[in-house]
């Protein structure tokens, strides 16, 4: 229970919220985003790509951060998927760090 409540910020505000099946989705649609994060992270840190610290330190925003943090990395995602550029990924990754 007070893990669920902790990972509840990436999806503070749900239109519909009074339908039981949109809180549900939000809640699949938030585990599914931190844990696609998660494994990101982790298969470049596995690469070469991160530092253990960096890892650790993203992995733990993905779990707790906020729905802000959260856009924010999928901002530097979806620059990702444009261009298929890691290093500039990565660099990316690194400026949610500082």
């Amino acid at each position: 229970q007070q893990q669920q409540q902790q990972q509840e910020p990436i999806a503070t505000t749900v239109p519909g919220a009074g339908d039981p099946r949109a809180r549900s989705f939000v809640r699949l649609n938030g585990f599914l985003l931190r844990t696609h994060i998660t494994s990101l992270v982790s298969a470049l840190a596995e690469d070469g790509w991160l530092e253990a610290w960096e890892k650790e330190q993203l992995c733990h925003q993905a779990r707790e951060g906020t729905q802000q943090w959260a856009l924010a990395f999928l901002q530097v995602y979806i620059r990702f998927m444009e261009m298929d550029d890691v290093p500039l990924f990565v660099a990316g990754l690194r400026a949610q760090l500082a």
